[in-house]
């Protein structure tokens, strides 16, 4: 078949069957970026829900039997819970197509092996989920393992936890058959154990249902706070001895408070890979080399080969598939693997049951692994996709000073308009971001809308319009429910996430009642991913927790291998924050003028403008003498701020400090009252002790107070 790079001249027809919450990426996908596909139906249960689905993504909504009975449709492509994947599946081939499901494939090798016997005596093609080990980062990780790069395998260990009460509760066919920690999160893992080490030789395990009755805890879902019966398995305690030799442990324990706290490590003789969870496609690979000695320093290094699919790219497999039919090859998602992986899931329960280690009979090719830099069965984007997620820009890798060329880089209009007034704002010009993002407010677009109501109420919070400023903020938090009650991508759910916890952590506002940012950076990319721990660590510091606020700082450096400006100002700015708290007066000003070098291309001021207190004195001591216009600039900003920002928190006091002090004087105030000496403070502001009295003498002749205790108790007011 003649082709065109990996765009096929005869596109795959296709159908969706079950319009469920997982629909919407695989049609979103299957329609917009695989170009090898045409899905042209969809099917439901219901038929109002696949009109409803086909409505909205301008296809036709039919009965089962109607896409069955056209011989121009090719693949059926199943959506539907595993208890009914047997049934929908031998329909479909006896109608002569080709079948692609979600996991698993069915509920018993039994049913599965005669799928597959009906396949090849039809000559159809059968495949199943997970396809997340085609993403990013497992194929990063098995060309990592390929190439030696760790030397000779020598264990793994992958490890989640999942609270079942709350996912249980929010979505009901996780109660049914099949529904468990392990046939329904565990296949993930064991997929991709597979991907990368070839199939399973034998293991021994222990498998618990910690409760059968079980309470709904997922806020606005149908039953919260009932009891619901749960007969699935919960907890999976594994060790797996692989065909080529490698052991390791495999477990997943879904009675925990804490969602999807991952862990996926493959130990080799020379180094150390650290995965991200396998129920996603992209994520940061880590590369840690073996240490020659006791005192060697190790840098853990983030790989990146180039692989494409970092996004959440389900619909993948089906495309893989199309692609592998019009070769005449195999498909890479292919049914024995997911023959194979069952197996193993039902010799898991075997083995439990036994109490000792059993063989798995059945076997599997390792698929065939991409190639670095491949972007197969991509469509409606470039080689370097642009992001159009949450905050374009600062989300955006470019070399300082090409902020202005990166914004007209975006050729979806509106996204340029988001990403110009990001410019705008981190420039330290609220009025223009103001009035581009007030457009915006109400857009569909979810990513496009919290980009908008982040950067309008940062700009009216520092133009001091308190309630435009809380009106946005609003917004945000009225979003952040909504996409949860509405079962969205863990992606969206992360992109809310960080955007409710962006407005309070920098606002200052406790952050109790959201989800803990720390347990979606995972699923961010990787610009956000970098702010991200900035805010983590800025969170820390007002808490008082400097050493570890500087720990995932330093952490998050080591970890970035392409530039990141925007974010990578922030980082910097909140190292040298930390080091100030240590009395590290030259780690601090090396952070800092790291930022301001990264900044200074694009007029970037805002960063310095907003953590001028917390720098307490380092824009001063750097700045005013070397830079005196960029300094002027500076002020103008921070004084305006620092007044938005009294607005927001103190509307009602009578004495406006950041009226009353200059910039320089306000710094020297906020380092008195953290007990440093005359000489300490002179020597951060690189002024002399004599200047440091004087000033401190007009601070407290300015405020009306008589010491630097009642100075402490001015400021705390």
């Amino acid at each position: 078949m003649e082709r065109k790079g990996w765009t096929y001249m005869k596109k795959m027809r296709t159908t969706v069957v079950g319009c469920g919450a997982i629909s919407d990426i695989y049609l979103t996908n299957m329609t917009e970026r695989f170009d090898n596909l045409e899905v042209v139906a969809c099917c439901a249960n219901h038929f109002e829900h696949a009109q409803k689905k086909a409505k909205q993504y301008g296809i036709e909504a039919r009965t089962y039997e109607e896409i069955l009975s056209d011989p121009s449709i090719e693949l059926v492509v199943i959506l539907t819970p595993a208890p009914t994947h047997e049934g929908l599946i031998r329909q479909a081939l006896q109608a002569g197509k080709h079948v692609y499901t979600e996991k698993t494939m069915t509920l018993s090798t039994e049913s599965a092996g005669e799928l597959i016997a009906l396949a090849k005596e039809k000559g159809l093609y059968l495949g199943a989920a997970p396809d997340t080990f085609l993403g990013e980062a497992l194929q990063t990780a098995r060309k990592a393992i390929d190439d030696g790069l760790i030397g000779e395998i020598t264990s793994f260990e992958a490890c989640a936890n999942r609270d079942l009460d709350l996912l249980a509760g929010m979505f009901s066919f996780l109660r049914m058959e099949g529904g468990g920690i392990c046939y329904d999160f565990g296949v993930y893992y064991l997929t991709a154990l597979v991907s990368l080490f070839g199939p399973v030789d034998s293991l021994v395990a222990s498998v618990r249902n910690l409760a059968e009755n079980r309470t709904n805890t997922a806020p606005g879902s149908t039953g919260y706070g009932e009891t619901f019966s749960y007969q699935n398995e919960s907890q999976v305690f594994t060790i797996l001895r692989m065909k080529n030799g490698v052991t390791g442990t495999f477990s997943v324990n879904g009675d925990s408070a804490i969602n999807d706290q991952a862990a996926f490590t493959v130990y080799g003789k020379k180094g150390i890979l650290k995965l991200t969870d396998p129920n996603c496609f992209g994520g940061e690979v880590i590369y840690i080399p073996a240490a020659k000695g006791f005192d060697e320093v190790i840098t853990p290094q983030v790989l990146d080969y180039g692989f494409a699919y970092g996004e959440n790219s389900r619909g993948l497999g089906p495309a893989e598939m199309a692609a592998a039919i019009r070769e005449g090859r195999t498909a890479r998602a292919d049914a024995q693997m997911a023959y194979h992986v069952l197996d193993v899931i039902g010799k898991i329960m075997e083995s439990s049951e036994a109490g000792r280690f059993v063989s798995v009979a059945s076997t599997c090719l390792r698929p065939e692994a991409l190639q670095a830099g491949q972007k197969n069965y991509k469509t409606n984007m470039s080689d370097e996709a642009e992001p159009k997620g949450l905050l374009p820009l600062l989300n955006t890798s470019f070399e300082p000073g090409g902020g202005k060329k990166t914004v007209e880089s975006f050729s979806d209009p509106d996204f340029r308009r988001i990403a110009e007034a990001e410019l705008y704002y981190f420039a330290g010009e609220a009025e223009k971001c103001t009035a581009i993002t007030e457009n915006y407010l109400e857009e569909e677009e979810i990513s496009i809308r919290l980009s908008a109501c982040l950067l309008y109420s940062f700009s009216n919070f520092t133009l001091g319009n308190a309630e435009a400023a809380q009106s946005g903020f609003q917004k945000i938090q009225e979003t952040l429910k909504t996409v949860f009650a509405g079962n969205e991508s863990r992606e969206l759910q992360a992109s809310c996430v960080f955007a409710a916890n962006m407005t309070c952590i920098l606002v200052h506002l406790p952050t109790d009642d959201l989800p803990p940012l720390r347990d979606y950076v995972r699923y961010l990319p990787a610009g956000l991913r970098i702010f991200a721990a900035y805010l983590m660590a800025h969170k820390l510091y007002l808490e008082g927790k400097y050493e570890r606020a500087l720990g995932i700082l330093d952490a998050t450096v080591m970890s970035v291998n392409k530039p990141y400006p925007i974010p990578e100002i922030y980082l910097n700015c909140m190292i040298s924050i930390c080091r100030i708290k240590n009395k590290d007066l030259d780690g601090a000003k090396e952070a800092f003028l790291k930022a301001w070098g990264m900044a200074k291309p694009d007029g970037l001021l805002e960063a310095f403008i907003e953590h001028h207190g917390l720098l307490q004195g380092i824009v001063e001591s750097c700045l005013k003498k070397e830079e005196p216009e960029a300094y002027k600039a500076l002020t103008r900003g921070i004084l305006r701020f620092s007044r938005g920002w009294m607005k927001l928190h103190n509307q009602k006091s009578e004495r406006n400090v950041t009226d009353a002090l200059t910039p320089q004087e306000f710094a020297i105030a906020m380092l008195a009252c953290r007990n440093w000496t005359n000489q300490e403070i002179a020597d951060c502001m690189g002024i002399s002790v004599n200047t440091v009295k004087h000033i401190i003498s007009d601070i407290l002749s300015t405020l009306h107070v008589n010491s630097r205790k009642e100075l402490l108790q001015f400021v705390n007011r």
